[in-house]
């Protein structure tokens, strides 16, 4: 702890120190809820609910990951700009950092050009990640603590995360099976971002290895911005502290699209998550369709529906959530949501699972 408040003093002070025509910021999200919460499939989530039937607790991440970052940036000449970017999450329910390392979100020192794009190098969100949350509703936002939450806490992940790959589960073995946590950043990481194109964009991202004898990661998102339009596809191949000892690699792509009708924002998107195994493959399919509708200047109600399926496990996930998120200022919201989820297992359909979630959120 010593060293985490070290830390964190000694870049105020940086930043503090920095020329005057250097751009700093500090900045964060602060988001916590209160949550009662029925698992879909508790057997699958020991320890985390042991036997329980129902769950309250305090949650973090309702509508947003919690986190802090600073950042600085400087005009080098008419054309270049250096700049550098640390973000720590953490959970406000426990107070510790998330994933792990302190500096887990973002830690990257970058170039920019106007004509020939940006490089950054360092501890890097994910490309594939961006892509993955930009087209929900809910963006990367958690429900409280149902099957959805301990597969990564994002409705939208979860759907993607339904193979059952991590503790060597295999179709004859599928109590064996745990869910996948997406990796939302990459160390050892460089990502190039092309210019901006009349509205299309593209990304490319390569985690080196660095010892690791399984291999690097590498993905790509491309992006269209077409003012009320938007999309993208993006795809990633993981070869890096792969979880699974008996998985060689991890493939994934999502497609996404989003349009603004002015009366409401519709979202949709489609994609795949296949682990490659010595003895084979697991592969998982889904689709997800979104929409936001604001119902005053303040507050706008949510909606998302998805399911995914499994193979050759055949097990199938589904999740509909509804919400509903209130504007008290442009900087502090607060948000209810009902989350439905089912988790069906080699036949076996288990309960209806369901979470409501009270919480707030804070930007500064």
């Amino acid at each position: 702890m010593f060293k985490i408040a070290t830390g964190a003093a000694l870049v105020v002070a940086v930043l503090a120190a920095a020329p005057a025509h250097a751009d700093q910021n500090f900045y964060g999200v602060l988001d916590v809820n209160l949550s009662v919460s029925k698992p879909s499939r508790p057997d699958l989530l020991v320890p985390a609910f042991g036997e329980s039937k129902r769950v309250v607790a305090v949650d973090p991440g309702g509508m947003a990951t919690s986190y802090i970052g600073f950042s600085a940036s400087e005009k080098i000449n008419d054309d270049l700009t250096a700049s550098m970017v640390i973000e720590a999450q953490a959970n406000l329910d426990t107070g510790f950092a998330s994933p792990g390392n302190f500096w887990g979100r973002n830690a990257k020192v970058g170039v920019a050009s106007s004509t020939y794009g940006t490089l950054s190098l360092g501890r890097i969100q994910t490309v594939f990640f961006n892509a993955l949350t930009a087209f929900s509703p809910y963006g990367e936002a958690s429900m409280g603590a149902s099957v959805a939450q301990m597969a990564g806490g994002f409705p939208t992940l979860y759907l993607m995360q339904t193979q059952f790959a991590l503790d060597g589960a295999t179709p004859d073995e599928p109590d064996r099976a745990t869910v996948a946590i997406i990796d939302h950043a990459w160390s050892n990481s460089l990502v190039y971002d092309t210019p901006d194109f009349d509205g299309l964009s593209a990304s490319f991202q390569v985690g080196l290895k660095e010892g690791d004898s399984n291999g690097g990661n590498h993905a790509l998102a491309v992006r269209l911005n077409a003012e009320e339009l938007q999309a993208a596809f993006a795809y990633q191949s993981v070869k890096v502290g792969l979880p699974a000892v008996s998985a060689t690699s991890n493939n994934r792509w999502v497609a996404g699209v989003s349009y603004d009708f002015s009366i409401l924002t519709a979202y949709a998107q489609v994609g795949q998550d296949k682990f490659e195994l010595y003895n084979g493959s697991i592969r998982s399919n889904f689709l997800q369709f979104g929409a936001k509708v604001p119902v005053s200047a303040k507050g706008a109600v949510l909606a998302s529906w998805g399911r995914s399926k499994n193979k050759p496990l055949d097990s199938q996930a589904s999740l509909l959530t509804f919400g509903y998120d209130h504007f008290f200022s442009a900087r502090t919201d607060a948000y209810a949501h009902l989350l439905l989820d089912k988790l069906e297992v080699a036949g076996d359909q288990g309960d209806l699972g369901t979470s409501l979630t009270l919480g707030v959120r804070h930007r500064f």
